[in-house]
């Protein structure tokens, strides 16, 4: 972060405001008016310190957030996001 988005981001702060830095989670999702925030990890990768944060943030905020890996992405995509189970 330069020196002015962390201006920024101090400033925004200082007003009550939960700031998150853009590119995380990585994908915003909407439909019907719902928004949600995924982050996609590798096979064996964790969610860092930052983007763990940026989650409570927005769940804080009535978002949902989830986690996905490549091995559960099928099953949990129809689960989560079109209400139907599948068999893999």
């Amino acid at each position: 972060m330069n020196e002015y988005e962390e201006y920024a981001k101090k400033k925004f702060e200082l007003h009550g405001f939960d700031v998150i830095q853009i590119g995380k989670p990585d994908l915003i999702v909407m439909k019907d008016g719902k928004i949600s925030f995924v982050e996609l990890k590798r096979e064996h990768d964790k969610v860092s310190k930052h983007q763990n944060d940026a989650m409570c943030k927005l769940t804080k905020h009535g978002f949902d957030c989830f986690v996905y890996h490549p091995e559960n992405f099928k099953k949990n995509f129809y689960a989560t996001f079109l209400g139907e189970d599948i068999l893999e």
